[in-house]
């Protein structure tokens, strides 16, 4: 059977940097399903899974490129030993938080199969430098981050946010 292939997170925003880690494994798999959901260790997220389902569209996403909610994802009933998670490293700063990750999703969700891809392109970018960005109006730097429609969603939010 083939793998569901799954590249789950916050997204809160989605980034350049997860884009580029989405295109980075559809050069491995055939498809890939992006699942928005919440962080039960986040606390004060900004955009709920929907709003970052509908931020991920802001960008030219590749055709073989689903964007799915957690619940659209669960509703879908997925064998989890058919599931394999995709996860970014952008250095070996994200090992403690990815295994972490990978002991949650195992725990609780039975998936046993993950895979890690190095992302240095990016390795300056997340989502929370971009909030930070957003927080103090440096648009140069959320530039750098996101695209301008997740830019300006974030310069909106920033003032519930301060």
């Amino acid at each position: 059977m083939d793998p569901i292939v799954i590249l789950p997170g916050s997204f809160d925003p989605p980034t350049l940097g997860h884009l580029a880690l989405a295109r980075k494994a559809l050069e491995i798999f055939p498809s890939l399903i992006v699942v928005c959901s919440l962080n039960p260790n986040k606390s004060g997220q900004w955009f709920t899974p929907n709003e970052a389902k509908g931020l991920w569209h802001s960008y030219d996403l590749p055709e073989n490129l689903d964007v799915r909610t957690i619940d659209e994802f669960s509703a879908s009933r997925p064998d989890p030993s058919r599931i394999l998670m995709v996860r970014g490293l952008r250095s070996a700063a994200d090992v403690e938080e990815e295994k972490r990750t990978m002991l949650y999703n195992h725990r609780f969700c039975g998936i046993t199969r993950f895979l890690y891809i190095f992302n240095d392109e990016y390795v300056d970018v997340s989502s929370t430098k971009a909030r930070t960005a957003a927080r103090a109006g440096n648009a140069e730097r959320l530039n750098r981050c996101v695209s301008p429609v997740v830019a300006a969603a974030l310069l909106e939010r920033a003032a519930l946010h301060p």
